[in-house]
Formats: structure tokens, C-alpha cells, sequence
């Protein structure tokens, strides 16, 4: 009698467990998040581009009056990796190197010389992958520059990473998520 009480209990459990199991990983937060800047010129545009869930924001400004990028100024956006301080801890113990984390930049400015660029650099197009080389290490970048069409506003977001497998997971993602918007159009 017990026998068959579980053998009938268990068909019914498997299926629901399945159930649950599959609402719960369909339900399960989005993986990426968008970031999005305060208007930064005159005629209120912001930068929007996705970063992982759970990494760091840091933001560095550079001439800039009331929150409007003028003249010079820039604006740069670090996305960077959370480190989990108790990893961190046993690595040190162990005296074994922390591993390159991936990073993100989101580089804002008036014009391509202002965020470091020759101003004939093609704007508004694919995602441009640089390997690894003598001079930048054993780290992978990939990058995309974008413009609201005729405004001066100049926008790259970036992506560095050394494992490459990683950062073939990123890079497609992060760089074509970049994108300029009026706050007008909401």
C-alpha cells in the first residue's frame, strides 16, 4: 500500500517540480542592464549602453559644467567586474595572481579628438576587434563609436577583456547595446 501511494505521489511531484523549476528559470532576472547618462548637452541627449548584472559603475568627469559636457569636456564610464572580497582573500593566501577581469568604458565627449580619436575615425559603424598586441598585453578590445546623427556629441563604449572566451560573450552585446537618445523622445 505505501508502495503505491508513492509511486502515484511521485508521478504527480516529478511533473510539478519541472513546472516550478522551469517558471523559475524562465522568470530569473535579465543576465544585462542597461546604464543611462543624464542629458548631456543642450539639446538633451543621453548615452544608453547594457553592462552585467552585478558589476560596478564608476564615473569620471572631466569639465563638465551643470551635468552639460562643454568646450573639452568628457565624460567616462567604468563598468567593471564585482571582486568577491573572500576569493579575493584565499588568492592572496595562496599567492596565486587575481585574474584579469573584463572591463567596460563608456566614453562620452563633443568631439573624436576629445576622447583620444583622429577626427576622420568612422563613426556609427560595426564593432571594430583589436587582438592582443607588444604593446597593450594579452588583452582582447573591441569598440564602437556612435553619433546622433548630425550633433556633435560623440559616444564609445569598449570592451577589454584577456580570457577570450569571455570576451567573445561581451563584446557583441555590450558595443551594439550603445546607443545616443533625445530625452524629447520619450
Amino acid at each position: 500500500m505505501r508502495s503505491r501511494i508513492f509511486v502515484q505521489l511521485s508521478v504527480w511531484l516529478l511533473p510539478l517540480m519541472m513546472l516550478i523549476v522551469a517558471w523559475a528559470w524562465r522568470s530569473r532576472q535579465p543576465e544585462y542592464v542597461w546604464f543611462s547618462t543624464q542629458p548631456l548637452d543642450t539639446a538633451g541627449h543621453r548615452a544608453k549602453v547594457m553592462y552585467p548584472r552585478g558589476w560596478e559603475v564608476q564615473m569620471h568627469r572631466y569639465h563638465l559644467l551643470n551635468g552639460i559636457i562643454q568646450g573639452d569636456g568628457r565624460l567616462t564610464v567604468v563598468f567593471t567586474q564585482h571582486q568577491n572580497i573572500v576569493w579575493s582573500w584565499f588568492r592572496g593566501l595562496l599567492r596565486r595572481p587575481a585574474p584579469d577581469a573584463p572591463t567596460e568604458y563608456l566614453d562620452i565627449g563633443l568631439s573624436l579628438t576629445n576622447i583620444g580619436y583622429d577626427p576622420g575615425f568612422a563613426t556609427n559603424s560595426s564593432v571594430a576587434v583589436d587582438p592582443p598586441s607588444p604593446w597593450m598585453g594579452s588583452v582582447w578590445i573591441a569598440e564602437r563609436v556612435v553619433t546622433p546623427g548630425k550633433q556633435q556629441l560623440v559616444v564609445l563604449s569598449a570592451v577589454t577583456c584577456s580570457d577570450k572566451q569571455r570576451f567573445d560573450e561581451l563584446y557583441p552585446i555590450i558595443c551594439n547595446s550603445v546607443q545616443i537618445e533625445s530625452v524629447q523622445s520619450k
